[in-house]
């Protein structure tokens, strides 16, 4: 979206003037499939964790229709990014650029005792820390819920913003006090003039 396309002289026309140019902004509406990022055409694709283990073949089905079949071997770890080349967005000018296919990764919510133990067997890296005995654990882990969170944050900056502008007004009013305190012990009004026996302005008349 943003992109413009300049159309020399192809605007309105007058009598005795040249016709001026044509710009036309393109506004790309949003796809069920596809996401654009510049002359890329991000793809997400979800994983089972048997096919990020094991290797995985799926077809993508192109914005034109085409059908793209997707093979990879091997292991593939959250959120990787992996670039087909030449199937992305068409570019002003001539040439294409490039598909991105972003993996998730999709975990069982569950595992009976059988399988991790099955698991345990085969994965690697170290053994799992055990908690000291003795060690309280905290009460829950929470799912996160990141339309929550936003809020939370929201609603904290707003909280922030109304602390920083009450300081400011207490600020001010207390600078304002100040300076009459300073002025009354002077002898003079913070309003111009004499008070309090001080010097004033004075009159002459003749």
């Amino acid at each position: 979206s943003g992109d413009k396309i300049v159309m020399k002289g192809e605007a309105d026309e007058k009598p005795g003037f040249r016709a001026g140019d044509l710009h036309v902004f393109l506004d790309v509406d949003k796809h069920i499939r596809f996401q654009r990022e510049g002359d890329f055409l991000l793809y997400k694709k979800r994983l089972s964790v048997k096919e990020a283990f094991m290797g995985f073949e799926f077809p993508i089905t192109h914005l034109d229709n085409r059908t793209i079949w997707v093979k990879h071997e091997g292991v593939t770890q959250p959120g990787a990014r992996m670039i087909i080349p030449n199937e992305g967005m068409p570019i002003i000018g001539g040439g294409k650029g490039d598909m991105i296919v972003e993996f998730e990764v999709e975990f069982p919510r569950r595992l009976d005792q059988s399988t991790r133990e099955k698991l345990a067997q085969y994965l690697p890296g170290p053994e799992p820390r055990r908690m000291p005995n003795g060690t309280t654990p905290v009460p829950e882990l929470l799912p996160f819920d990141l339309a929550w969170f936003e809020r939370e944050m929201e609603e904290r900056e707003r909280k922030k913003k109304e602390r920083q502008q009450k300081k400011k007004k207490k600020e001010i009013y207390e600078s304002m006090s100040t300076t009459e305190e300073e002025e009354a012990r002077g002898g003079r009004s913070p309003f111009g003039g004499g008070r309090g026996g001080g010097p004033g302005v004075q009159c002459q008349t003749q």
